[in-house]
């Protein structure tokens, strides 16, 4: 792309920034590497009005919710370094970290369902995003929660989750704490075949990954998808 990122995010200092071609990013997330591409429709149409929203505004506190397999930890990361590129200060954050332990999970009989919002600590959630102190994170190579956690230094806390914006007790809760809300929507044909094939690229066999998806990843789609507050904005991209 003629424009990276750098190019676009001193447009967008400036006055409104125009995507002439797709955008594609190499990206590390959660310490796996993945490759995005975006359309210049996408960009110029979604995107970038966002960015340039976030610049203008400089919200507080952004909350990004969709399915799982929707692109939410991408997209952030991809608004986090368009934002910077702008000259404003933002965070890109998961709500992984607030996973329960494998430990408790399992001590309480919910290691099964483990992604479901009954498996989160929503509590400690809650509490930091109101301290803004430090973060919590998941390790995707022990997959569970690290001892380690990050400092909360920016100007914008822009968080993603898949039930940040869930329609149902205690979690409609966090949108009252949030400048801005976005939801992040896509089809659930697509959201199938990107979750199976994530099973199946981490070792699964085709029949395990199915299987898995029938038993976990289906409930917590339909409830996302289903079950959500209405946002600020509503981003429709496909991947």
């Amino acid at each position: 792309m003629e424009q990276g990122i750098a190019g676009v995010g001193k447009a967008l200092s400036q006055s409104s920034a125009v995507v002439r071609e797709a955008a594609d990013y190499s990206l590390m997330v959660n310490g796996l590497p993945v490759e995005a591409h975006y359309s210049a429709e996408m960009m110029n149409e979604q995107i970038v009005p966002l960015v340039e929203h976030i610049v203008r505004t400089r919200p507080k506190l952004v909350l990004l919710a969709g399915a799982p397999g929707s692109g939410k930890s991408t997209l952030v990361q991809v608004i986090e370094a368009l934002v910077r590129a702008a000259g404003c200060s933002i965070q890109a954050l998961g709500m992984d970290g607030f996973h329960h332990t494998n430990a408790w999970l399992k001590e309480h009989h919910l290691a099964s369902v483990k992604g479901a919002p009954e498996t989160f600590d929503f509590d400690a959630l809650h509490s930091a995003l109101i301290a803004r102190d430090r973060w919590p994170v998941y390790s995707r190579q022990l997959h569970d929660v690290s001892s380690e956690t990050i400092p909360l230094t920016a100007e914008t806390l822009l968080v993603e989750g898949n039930y940040l914006l869930l329609d149902a007790d205690p979690w409609r809760e966090l949108a009252q704490l949030a400048d801005l809300t976005v939801f992040l929507s896509v089809d659930s044909a697509v959201l199938h075949d990107r979750l199976v094939g994530r099973k199946i690229a981490g070792g699964s066999t085709p029949e395990q990954a199915e299987q898995f998806y029938l038993n976990s990843d289906a409930r917590n789609v339909d409830l996302v998808t289903n079950c959500h507050l209405k946002a600020d904005r509503t981003l429709d991209l496909v991947l």
